[in-house]
């Protein structure tokens, strides 16, 4: 379960004002489209909230990650650190550190 506590800084709503909404459907049975124009979003937005609102109560309700759980293709840490190290002792440009880094250059920094 997502702990974000703060609001997506595009978000319309927060999740109170969620919960508002999707008790305007949910419990006074108004249509999606008419509570979609009442807070000034989406029909999709309504249906998103009201669905994960189905699936996971109040919790459904606050913003999730927009970062992958998991990203097979990430460079490893060690070669970011290496680039990171490049960058910022020798100035070097991204395009110099690429030739560096594919040709196997010997290391110019010292370990």
């Amino acid at each position: 379960m997502p702990h974000a506590t703060a609001v997506h800084p595009n978000s319309t709503l927060t999740p109170t004002g969620r919960l508002q909404m999707v008790d305007r459907h949910i419990d006074d049975g108004l249509p999606i489209a008419h509570v979609a124009r009442e807070f000034r979003v989406s029909w999709d937005t309504v249906s998103k909230w009201v669905t994960r609102y189905r699936d996971h109560g109040e919790a459904g309700l606050v913003d999730h990650p927009s970062t992958p759980r998991h990203s097979p293709t990430a460079t490893r840490e060690s070669v970011v650190e290496r680039i990171e190290a490049l960058r910022r002792q020798l100035k070097w440009s991204a395009r110099r550190i690429h030739l560096h880094l594919i040709t196997g250059g010997i290391d110019p920094l010292p370990q």
